[in-house]
């Protein structure tokens, strides 16, 4: 299944469970997936069995629009992404829900949303001059944010409640970040790869409780 319009594409694979979602100048991420963690267990949308793909006409307070419904499913479990746009509105909202044996279960690992080299997943910033944004797990020390080089030596790390990748030239990109939660921070871990504006991984989740690395200095 694919939607597209003037602000991106989506490519639904009811295949391998996989979504690739593309943007005006070339910036991508494909094979992207969601997950969960299960007792010992990481789930993945890839992982299970079977999967399908259901639309609605929806219509609330920011406007009308389509929900999707991407759900995943084997014996015990079900893992149903949520993917809603809106008419003429430059952005998209992602969610998820789990049940194992069709009931609902605690976790503290949640991704709607995971670009990793496992699944074959990648991203693409275009451009000469790519950025990713790393925010700091708080601001409590007057932390400042970091702007990732690809010609840093640091080519790993996690940032929390949003970021952006774009390109400085153009300051073309895209903002991701979370919405709604409860008492569990989003984390945003990602790695980029040699190739310029090559993103290995990028997993947005809930369930970072604990502060970055304390042996970095606070700018790090």
């Amino acid at each position: 299944m694919k939607i597209t319009s003037e602000h991106f594409s989506i490519k639904l694979n009811i295949q391998t469970g996989g979504a690739d979602f593309e943007f005006p100048g070339g910036l991508y991420l494909k094979n992207t997936i969601a997950s969960f963690q299960c007792n010992d267990h990481l789930i993945k949308s890839s992982g299970l069995s079977s999967h399908e793909v259901e639309t609605e006409k929806i219509e609330d307070k920011i406007g009308k629009g389509l929900l999707i419904h991407f759900a995943h499913k084997n014996d015990s479990f079900r893992l149903t992404q949520y993917i809603t746009l809106y008419h003429n509105k430059p952005f998209l909202l992602i969610g998820a829900t789990g049940e194992k044996n069709n009931k609902e279960f605690q976790t503290n690992y949640f991704s709607p949303l995971s670009v990793t080299a496992a699944n074959s997943g990648s991203g693409f910033i275009p451009g000469s001059k790519p950025r990713l944004l790393d925010m700091p797990f708080d601001n409590d020390n007057w932390t400042k944010a970091l702007t990732v080089n690809w010609n840093d030596t640091a080519k790993i790390g996690t940032g929390y409640e949003f970021t952006s990748f774009y390109d400085y030239d153009t300051q073309n990109g895209v903002v991701i970040g979370s919405l709604t939660h409860d008492f569990w921070k989003t984390g945003i871990q990602y790695s980029i790869g040699n190739e310029t504006g090559m993103l290995n991984t990028l997993v947005v989740y809930g369930g970072a409780a604990t502060a970055d690395n304390k042996i970095h200095p606070n700018a790090y």
